[in-house]
């Protein structure tokens, strides 16, 4: 469960950063992706609340993965929206957006890491519905090792 934790914790902590560091974007799309990385951020804390607390069951989890999960989803693409809209309008913004762009990144590849590590903690079968697919480890069967 430490590792989990720590995953977790990398979340928010990247979460934040993007919360902060486009806090005087006006854009609605700004806005729109900054609401939803405060949700994202405030479940990382629940969960990392219920893993301090050493629960076992995997339902103490499953509402607050889902959300995390869905709102990274959501969160990505809107911040991909809003990157386009602004580079376009004004060059001068690319590094600032590219600078976001590798905490999105990061933040994608710690959530990767989580599903593989609730794969292995709590097994496929549990998590299949909660995790979608895209953050999901490939099997041998799918290519994957």
């Amino acid at each position: 469960m430490d590792k989990l934790h720590n995953i977790f914790n990398s979340i928010m902590e990247d979460t934040d950063k993007i919360i902060k560091e486009s806090q005087y974007a006006e854009n609605p799309l700004a806005i729109l992706f900054r609401t939803v990385l405060e949700e994202q951020k405030d479940t990382c804390e629940n969960l990392i609340e219920v893993l301090q607390r050493k629960e076992q069951d995997f339902k103490t989890y499953k509402k607050d993965l889902s959300i995390l999960y869905h709102d990274d989803s959501v969160a990505d693409s809107t911040f991909r929206a809003w990157g386009r809209a602004i580079t376009w309008q004004d060059e001068n913004n690319a590094q600032h957006v590219n600078d976001l762009d590798l905490l999105f990144q990061r933040i994608k590849k710690s959530l990767k890491e989580g599903a593989k590590e609730l794969e292995v903690q709590f097994g496929p079968e549990k998590i299949k519905y909660v995790v979608p697919e895209l953050y999901l480890p490939k099997t041998k069967r799918e290519g994957g090792k």
